[in-house]
């Protein structure tokens, strides 16, 4: 069986890993993701596995898959749209963070300001309540002026003296 130059996932050994067992059958992905490949590459993708031993320190075995280049190539342009995306996503959740805070801030100012207005329109419902129960009472005693001038002397007496 032919050895593949290749770095072990485990270890890092990098060394001709000679094929433990081979597998001749066709695998697709998941169905799941059969739908992004086709998307791309206009089918789905079918692959090779075989399982590798290490040849270097730890002698693990690991699967290996093979594919046609197309497949990785469409799978990197989607991982990298992702990528794109998400930062493209990221930017617009900060911006929306800080709008919701400013939202937020401006939301606790009008709530209070309510509060004012609340308290305020309570104060005037009760002086409108107090102003007509007044208004409501009958006057029964005469209301006694009592108006003191006492810049001058107006008296008979002292014009009849004056003139």
């Amino acid at each position: 069986m032919s050895a593949l130059k290749l770095r072990c996932p485990y270890c890092g050994s990098v060394g001709h890993h000679p094929v433990d067992k081979p597998d001749s059958k066709f695998y697709s992905w998941s169905k799941e993701t059969t739908y992004i490949f086709e998307e791309h590459t206009r089918r789905d993708i079918s692959l090779r596995r075989r399982t590798l031993k290490c040849s270097g320190s730890c002698g693990l075995p690991f699967k290996m898959v093979e594919t046609p280049e197309i497949y990785l190539e469409a799978l990197i342009k989607k991982v990298n749209e992702l990528r794109w995306k998400n930062d493209e996503l990221s930017e617009k959740n900060s911006a929306l963070e800080k709008q919701n805070i400013q939202l937020q801030d401006e939301l606790k100012q009008v709530k209070e300001r309510a509060q004012q207005l609340s308290n305020l329109a309570t104060e005037l419902t009760d002086s409108i309540e107090i102003t007509r129960q007044i208004e409501s009472k009958p006057v029964t005693e005469p209301i006694n002026f009592k108006l003191n001038f006492n810049f001058a002397d107006f008296s008979l007496e002292n014009r009849e003296k004056e003139g």
